[in-house]
């Protein structure tokens, strides 16, 4: 290049350095960027931010506008068709939700009776069920927790009894100080349980089952090959059912006696990840967030079926007037109070300072916690100097929990029926709490489970409450635990709705990834200077 003249290297540096120039000159059309416009929220997570917010009609209303609510009398029918019309994967990541337990049996019902008229299900025939009573090993023991028709047996082989290891007993009397019980065969024994540690004690019912089903073995059968897991059922003949597992293994399985199975009906489950509610309400419930609290910004569906939407809103209404003054007046320092309060457990960084110090554990290791600067996306926590030293009493409920688990303070859990479990607990709970909400329904069944000595995490994880995955849900209502009981205990206002904000927005910090962490501690505090 050295050889050429200085205005042909001028002219060379020119057309290579402006190609954009040259592509104009050309006769190219440019366009000039003057405004950004970003993203904004979709309809389902509007709804979503109004619901917490506790603007329920509100949200009813924008759901009902962009063509998400349905006006029909014949709900659960309307329901269950949507529900079948769905591909296998969007049923994988379908949730139904009713007001009541009740509503939601009706709909599961209304589906089975569908898919038997489709043909989806075939031959029918109903068997005797083995349903564990979960006893601990001092109920095993105690003959008041028998109940005539119940069925046990022996997990190892006792020499002092004639009884043998594996094989069913049926309980046909209960004595003051032992049972009188008879094999499959009709042989009667008397037997005390106070003598035998393993025992395995079943209750009795009776379920229909039909080809097409799926079922789950919720224990271990020797006696019939029956192994502990989920299978369909490919074929019912002679007496026999045709088992088909996840590998495809096929085995032929008796009916001749009680099997610890429980039918699985579609629609009944709760998915590890949704991505479509289907919500039909009769105005059954006197708490329309058990039904619209699954609202989430995690959806990408929603249908929500009402016999009359004008009543449907009336009632919506009604709720909000009928909220103590308190709750209405209050919604932005309760944000405010559960940002700050969920902070307290979220980061284990310890490069990123949290909003509150975990570790003070004073009244004045509290106050200098929250005094440190915060941004005003998070307002600082307005506590009375109760809830001051609350709070800086407050540890991370995992990290506790795993310690519990290691010291072995909670007992094993082996052959536990989570659901049945979730269930008791929850009828407990609910005859205690008149209304509670969902969240916090899930909190006291979590410790009341631990505090029996089971794992509360996993027994919640049988709920229906959880949008995200059963792990997830699970995780933030054990974090959230230790603050709530603390906060009940002092008989804080607005619980149910500081409970609510707290384990959902404990959800959305666990499903983060380590960057977005560290982002959000970011735009929360202010991170002091360094000194040199």
């Amino acid at each position: 290049m050295n050889n050429f003249p200085l205005y042909h290297e001028t002219l060379l540096q020119e057309v290579l350095g402006s190609p954009l120039r040259s592509l104009i000159d050309h006769g190219a059309t440019t366009h000039s960027l003057k405004q950004i416009i970003k993203d904004t929220k979709t309809d389902i997570q509007q709804a979503a931010s109004m619901i917490e917010k506790g603007n329920r009609s509100e949200a009813v209303d924008l759901l009902n506008n962009n063509g998400y609510v349905h006006e029909v009398e014949a709900i659960n029918e309307a329901i269950a068709s949507e529900y079948l019309a769905l591909s296998p994967t969007e049923l994988a990541q379908t949730l139904i939700v009713a007001d009541s337990d009740q509503d939601k049996d009706a709909i599961v019902a209304e589906i089975r009776s569908q898919m038997k008229a489709s043909g989806q299900l075939g031959e029918s025939v109903t068997v005797s069920q083995l349903i564990p009573k979960n006893l601990t090993k001092e109920q095993r023991q105690d003959t008041s927790n028998y109940s005539e028709g119940d069925y046990f047996r022996l997990k190892r082989e006792y020499k002092k009894t004639p009884l043998t290891k594996d094989k069913l007993y049926q309980v046909l009397e209960v004595r003051d100080k032992d049972l009188q019980v008879s094999s499959l065969g009709g042989r009667l024994y008397n037997f005390d349980p106070s003598k035998y540690k393993d025992i395995e004690v079943f209750g009795s019912g009776s379920v229909e089952i039909a080809i097409g089903d799926r079922i789950q073995a919720t224990a271990n059968d020797k006696t019939s090959g029956l192994l502990k897991k989920q299978f369909t059922i490919t074929a019912i003949q002679d007496g026999n059912m045709v088992l088909r597992d996840y590998k495809e293994n096929e085995q032929s399985i008796s009916l001749s006696h009680p099997l610890p199975i429980e039918r699985i009906d579609a629609g009944s489950e709760t998915p590890k990840k949704v991505t479509r509610v289907i919500l039909g309400s009769h105005q059954s419930s006197s708490d329309p967030d058990s039904l619209l609290g699954k609202v989430s910004p995690f959806v990408k569906d929603i249908s929500l079926y009402v016999p009359d939407f004008s009543e449907f809103q009336s009632w919506l209404k009604g709720f909000e007037q009928s909220s103590t003054p308190r709750e209405n007046e209050s919604t932005d320092s309760v944000d405010n109070s559960v940002n700050a309060v969920v902070d307290v457990t979220v980061s284990n960084q310890p490069d990123v300072m949290p909003v509150i110090d975990v570790a003070a554990t004073g009244e004045q290791n509290a106050q200098t916690a929250a005094s440190q600067p915060i941004t005003n996306e998070v307002a600082p926590l307005d506590l009375t100097p109760d809830h001051q030293r609350l709070m800086g009493a407050i540890a991370n409920h995992t990290q506790t929990q795993d310690k519990a688990v290691e010291t072995n303070s909670i007992k094993p859990e082996i052959s536990i029926d989570y659901q049945s479990e979730y269930n008791k607990l929850a009828s407990l709970v609910r005859s205690q709490f008149k209304n509670i909400g969902s969240e916090r329904l899930d909190l006291e069944v979590y410790l009341r489970a631990n505090s029996g000595g089971f794992d509360g995490a996993k027994i919640v994880n049988a709920s229906n409450h959880q949008l995200n995955t059963n792990e997830t849900y699970g995780q933030a209502i054990a974090q959230v635990a230790d603050i709530y009981q603390r906060l009940s205990g002092s008989k804080t206002q607005n619980l149910e709705l500081m409970t609510r904000k707290l384990v959902q927005q404990q959800i959305v910090r666990l499903n983060m990834d380590e960057e977005q962490k560290y982002q959000l501690s970011q735009t929360q505090v202010k991170q002091p200077k360094m000194r040199l």
